[in-house]
């Protein structure tokens, strides 16, 4: 072959280009800009759906402020890490805001490191700025797209992007070849697994994002280390958990159980949703990835080609779990199909943040910002969003209030009962400096605080159940000891003083 015609023949079957050199760490002036457009999404969220709270998610702060213990109250799982972290904040209504924001923060985050994941798998540079605003624009639509209880269970409530979050930086970290990043990894692996068991699952994504030499050596460390995290988590909440035994339904699968649940699973995770824009969204993702398909990676596609296959996999896996099935097969039980496809629309949305500023040309897309203004626009972003998040009315500790109102009233230190009122009424009360107890469904924790009562006479107590027996019945079960009635003050409320047996 001549010279003229191997040139020719390069010119038409060219090398593919190596991948170029990619910053490492973003500048100050896109973290603090990161930062302001992290905390406006976390002020939408908040403002969205944090009407919609509800007693579990109270019970967070009462724990982290009460009494601090390693698992949630009553149950074998679900680390408290959350309400640890947020431990030093001993006010109740702040604590509850700044676990509620930390959860927020996480889920976008998950979706700033779908991005990320995305960027370093294309073929040209993707700088940080254009990261930030593909993060960015990829959260908002992920909340345009949820309805507002899917706003709030996965973006306000449920640890889900957390746990999923830790579970993918471990694996990231571990197979980074650093010692102390590996150690990191094991941590953040075993973290996430305390936080929600069925996370560790997980584990075969290292096969797409630590793709090439070594893989197999990648996902036998990646497996161990699965196994030990799961292995860690039964082991902690056998020893550390207080009166929670393991429920059969945890482990209760069957394949005739899910021929009927998977159409309620999947019913409930579209009604989740805006289920037209969601449909016409993922048809436009899916058809800009395709569009996009030279200049990304074959891991890159690959990950994207099994998403679909990864999220119904998880669908049918536990819609025959009896404990899914227990709790109505609820959409929240399958946050990692919703993970799938935000995988895939961070990636899709990054590709169009690539064509535009490609239009624009380049350094045009993304200005230079000062340090100054960054951190101007990052300090007004936070305050306001603080401003938003303190200020929106939470209905349930208002209806809360009503009751610590009465328990005022009648000078009572215990509220007997229904668990969807008592523990709203303990929480207003605590948030206004009053003295409250509750003896209701998790109310185990606060035994020895609810016996020392009776340290200084007849406890009083405002029973909800409206029945004489019922209260007393349900205090000694809660405290493990005989309480009797040794007064009724009153019917309409019912209040009553208790005094324990012997």
């Amino acid at each position: 072959m001549t010279a003229e015609a191997e040139a020719r023949s390069a010119a038409e079957d060219p090398e593919p280009p190596a991948r170029p050199a990619r910053p490492a760490r973003p500048p100050l002036t896109t973290v603090l800009v990161a930062a302001a457009l992290l905390a406006v999404l976390v002020a939408l969220s908040v403002r969205r759906s944090l009407a919609l709270a509800n007693t579990d998610s109270l019970l967070y702060a009462l724990m982290s402020t009460e009494r601090l213990t390693p698992y949630y109250w009553g149950q074998d799982r679900l680390l408290n890490l959350v309400p640890a972290l947020a431990w030093p904040i001993q006010q109740v209504r702040w604590n509850y805001l700044a676990q509620t924001t930390l959860l927020a923060a996480s889920f976008f985050l998950l979706i700033g490191s779908f991005v990320r994941f995305h960027a370093t798998r294309v073929r040209d540079v993707v700088s940080w700025p254009m990261t930030v605003a593909s993060a960015t624009v990829t959260g908002a639509l992920a909340l345009a797209l949820l309805d507002r209880w899917g706003t709030y269970t996965f973006v306000l409530e449920q640890q889900y992007a957390l746990s999923t979050l830790l579970f993918l930086s471990g694996i990231a970290w571990l197979t980074d070849g650093s010692i102390s990043r590996r150690a990191m990894g094991v941590a953040a692996m075993v973290a996430a697994t305390m936080l929600i068991p069925s996370t560790v699952l997980l584990f075969p994504a290292v096969v797409v994002m630590r793709p090439g030499a070594g893989a197999i050596r990648r996902a036998a460390l990646v497996g161990a280390v699965a196994v030990a995290a799961f292995g860690t988590n039964s082991l902690a909440a056998h020893l550390l958990a207080d009166d929670s035994p393991s429920s059969d339904a945890y482990a209760d699968f069957s394949l005739n159980r899910m021929r009927i649940g998977f159409p309620h699973a999947a019913s409930s995770i579209a009604h989740s949703t805006n289920t037209v824009a969601t449909l016409v969204v993922a048809a436009a993702a899916v058809a800009v990835l395709v569009a996009r398909r030279r200049r990304l990676e074959p891991s890159l596609l690959a990950a994207y080609a099994l998403c679909p296959a990864v999220a119904l996999a998880w669908v049918a896996l536990f819609s025959a779990n009896a404990w899914v099935e227990m709790n109505i097969f609820l959409f929240r039980y399958f946050f990692v199909a919703y993970a799938a496809a935000l995988l895939v629309l961070a990636g899709a949305v990054t590709e169009c943040c690539r064509w535009a500023a490609e239009r624009v040309g380049p350094g045009r897309a993304f200005r230079p910002v000062s340090l100054q203004l960054a951190a101007v626009a990052a300090t007004a972003a936070v305050a306001a969003s603080v401003v938003v998040v303190a200020g929106t009315d939470i209905p349930v500790v208002d209806a809360g209030e009503q009751v610590a109102d009465v328990a005022r009233d009648r000078d009572v230190d215990l509220v007997v009962g229904d668990y969807w009122q008592a523990w709203p009424a303990m929480f207003a009360a605590t948030d206004r400096g009053d003295d409250l107890l509750v003896a209701s469904a998790r109310s185990q924790a606060l035994r020895d605080r609810i016996i020392a009562l009776a340290d200084d006479g007849p406890v009083g107590a405002l029973c909800l159940s409206g029945d004489v027996t019922t209260c007393s019945s349900d205090v000694s079960a809660v405290t493990a000891l005989t309480w009797t009635v040794g007064s009724v003050r009153s019917t309409d409320p019912l209040v009553v003083d208790l005094v324990p047996a012997g």
